[in-house]
């Protein structure tokens, strides 16, 4: 008995083991930039996990086909001052940093705005470090719901005019009340009694 339930727990730890348990990433962005001065590179790849984090993979810097072409970005400016660092997303959309080269060499962090998918990205470096690579995830709050009151009623000096009080129904149909009753208490003669009716 206790060699079964033994077995048992060694077979359930080696399965906990053998399963990845990084969660699955809900969208892969590709990271590119032009520092080469002559074509974009791909860096690597940022990987949006579901639970509200990120892992970002190095790439192996190869040269993208086209010159960058592929990317719709303008080609790169020999002996510019700055690099452009692009982060496409799977379906097409780009942003788009761009980070003086001196400040390049060290570590670097994007982060990663989160709300229905990959609201925006952005990019920062910084020359001191040891040349790693962090992703930060912000998820996008929804803000306070303004509690709106009825509109004010101003006049024409644009003073706020004040609420009249609820009227009776007196108060509100007086001038159909009035003529009714007149009518009723003024109203002609009845006829006589006593003979037909007078010619």
């Amino acid at each position: 008995m206790l060699r079964a339930l033994l077995t048992v727990l060694v077979l359930l730890v080696l399965g906990a083991l053998a399963t990845d348990e990084s969660p699955a990433a809900i969208e892969t962005l590709e990271v590119f930039d032009d520092c080469a001065q002559s074509a974009y590179v791909r860096r690597g790849e940022i990987r949006v996990h579901g639970d509200g984090t990120a892992q970002y993979h190095k790439g192996d810097g190869t040269a993208q086909a086209h010159g960058g072409a592929e990317l719709d970005e303008p080609q790169p400016q020999p002996g510019a001052d700055a690099c452009a660092v692009v982060v496409r997303a799977g379906d097409g959309r780009r942003f788009v940093q761009t980070v003086a080269r001196s400040r390049l060499g060290g570590d670097e962090t994007f982060v990663v705005h989160v709300g229905d998918g990959v609201v925006r990205v952005d990019y920062g470096a910084d020359k001191h470090g040891a040349g790693a690579s962090r992703v930060v995830v912000r998820r996008r709050a929804a803000g306070p719901e303004p509690r709106l009151g009825r509109a004010a009623a101003v006049d024409a000096a644009g003073r706020e005019r004040q609420a009249e009080a609820p009227k009776s129904f007196l108060a509100k149909y007086w001038y159909y009340i009035v003529p009714l009753v007149l009518i009723l208490l003024l109203g002609g003669e009845e006829p006589k009694e006593g003979g037909g009716a007078q010619r």
